[in-house]
Formats: structure tokens, sequence, C-alpha cells
């Protein structure tokens, strides 16, 4: 079908074809022309824009193969109407990052006491000696003062050596478990052949005994052994030996004080004394006591202190503990 356009230039060129041909055009022709010129005026956009508006998608795809499938150019509606992807944030409210933020394994346990918190009440305790004996040098280990009132240190007259052993039992007395923070020693001088001399506390590595045995006099000599004295020789008179004679003892000293006239006297407190004795307290079968040195360099530095069987109670051989309990 022609537009209107196209038609008037047709029948112009007929008129003028007819026209120079002699005028073989039928008469009737003109008349049907006549009446097509009102439309023509129709401006020229107007007639593009009419052939661009009329759509050719009225021709089934089946007549027309040449031309591609309208399908890949009309917008992808099931995508953009698909509501599918919006119901999918509707699991997000999953409970599982509350259930994990609210297990309590993360929670330090609350029963167990770290170690800047602080133990038990304090306490205190003064212990007498359980076990005391004097060491007498001698070349057969013969004499021993177990049961007697004094105990001896440094060096005689006659150049022999003495050293004084004493042991306290703390069990019963101090809690297990406790942190032992102070130990001191306190023993009561009676009698000295010197001037001002140094002591020393070591701690005992074996085991010991105090025996029957009670010298007379002074008691400076001592007496004969009794059966499980300990003597210069003999841990046990007379069955047992020390590995060294004079007694097994740390090189390292516990404690020291200068020993000068008759008086009372103190060893500690130091960290090695608290340290002996919480050993002592951990394990009760190490308990050994201390051996006690006097100045064994030179003669006489003799002095005698009260052992724990002296008459006068006052001045027997004393061990204060301060401790926290566990």
């Amino acid at each position: 079908m022609l537009g209107p356009t196209r038609l008037l230039m047709l029948i112009s060129g007929l008129a003028i074809v007819t026209a120079a041909c002699g005028g073989a055009v039928p008469t009737a022709t003109p008349t049907t022309i006549i009446a097509v010129p009102p439309a023509s005026p129709t401006p020229v956009p107007t007639v593009v824009s009419i052939q661009l508006t009329p759509t050719p998608m009225s021709v089934p795809p089946t007549a027309r193969p040449d031309l591609p499938s309208p399908t890949p150019t009309q917008p992808p509606t099931p995508v953009a109407a698909s509501p599918t992807p919006p119901a999918i944030p509707t699991p997000t409210a999953s409970p599982a990052p509350t259930q994990a933020a609210a297990t309590p394994t993360s929670a330090p346990p609350t029963s167990v006491p770290t170690p800047t918190q602080p133990l038990g009440k304090p306490g205190s305790v003064t212990i007498v000696a359980s076990l005391d004996n004097t060491l007498y040098q001698s070349n057969i280990g013969g004499n021993s003062n177990g049961a007697g009132e004094s105990l001896f240190t440094g060096v005689t007259n006659g150049g022999e050596t003495r050293r004084a052993v004493l042991a306290f039992d703390l069990t019963g007395k101090v809690p297990k478990g406790a942190r032992i923070t102070k130990a001191t020693l306190t023993l009561d001088m009676t009698k000295t052949t010197s001037g001002p001399e140094k002591a020393e506390l070591h701690k005992l590595l074996a085991d010991w005994g105090e025996g029957s045995s009670d010298a007379n006099a002074q008691e400076g000599q001592g007496t004969s052994a009794a059966p499980n004295d300990a003597t210069w020789i003999h841990r046990f008179f007379d069955k047992e030996k020390w590995a060294k004679e004079g007694g097994d003892f740390a090189v390292s000293t516990s404690a020291q004080t200068t020993v000068g006239n008759n008086a009372r006297y103190t060893w500690g407190p130091t960290p090695e004394m608290t340290a002996d004795v919480q050993s002592w307290v951990d394990d009760p079968s190490k308990n050994f006591g201390w051996i006690l040195l006097g100045n064994e360099r030179s003669s006489p530095t003799t002095k005698r202190f009260s052992s724990r069987q002296n008459a006068n109670e006052s001045g027997r051989p004393m061990l204060t503990v301060e401790f926290t309990a566990p």
C-alpha cells in the first residue's frame, strides 16, 4: 500500500508522461487523482515518523525468518519481576551467633585462685627443739651428750672441734601446705672461752639421733655415746655413719650471727632459713634440722648453749615460724 506522497508523485509522473506522449491518458484518471492532493500537504518529517512508528511485529515471526527473534531485544521481565531473591534474606536472623555469644566457654573458672590472690590467715608458732646433741671430734666417735643440758660449738683449748645439731618437729604445728614467710632461731649462750665469734647455721642433709648419754660437770668433754646417739662419726651410734666425719650438711650458710658475751642470740630471718623451713613443711621426711658451726679457724673459740633438756625452760632452743595458712 502506497503512502500519500508516493501516490502523488506517481500521478504527477503519469501526467507528465501523458503530456509528452500526446495525451493518451484516460480522462477518468485525473478525476480520481484530484481527490488525493488534500492529504499531500503532510510535512516530510511527519511522513518519516509514520514510516518508523508502524511496528512490523504484526508479521508473524515464522513469515520473516530472516529477521532476528524479538525475544532477546525484549527486556528480561522474568529477572526484574522475580520476587525470589528478596525472600532469601529471611533466614539471616539465624540464631547461631546468639547461641555462640551466650556460650560461657571463654569465662575463666572463678573457683581457681590466681597467684595474686592471698592465701589463708597469717599464723605464727614457736617450737622447742625436738632433738639436739653435740658432735665431739674424735677418731673413734665414741662421745656424745644426747640427754645433756648443754650444746657446744668452736674449738677447745686442746684443739678439738665441737658442733651442735638441732631439729624441730613441725608436724601438727605448721599446717600442711602453708606458705612460710619468716623463720628465726633463738639460743641462750651460757659460757664462752673467747670474745665475739661468728656462728653459722647450715642445713643438715642426713638424719641423726639423740640417745640417753648425759655428760657431767661442764659437759665440755661429753660422755660415752649411747645407742642411736649422734657422734662425730656416727649418725646413729654405733650402726650408721655420716658420709663425712663431722656431719653431712650444705656448704651454703642459711644464717649467721655474732656471739659474744652470755646472752640470748637470734639467727635470721633470712630467705635461706625461710626456704629451709618451707622444704620441711612440704616434705617432713627431709626435716633433719641444722648444724651450728662456731669459729673453727683458731683456738680457743668454744661457746656453750642451753639444750632442750636444760632446767631453764625459757633458755631452751626456740624456732619461731611465721606462715600463711593454706
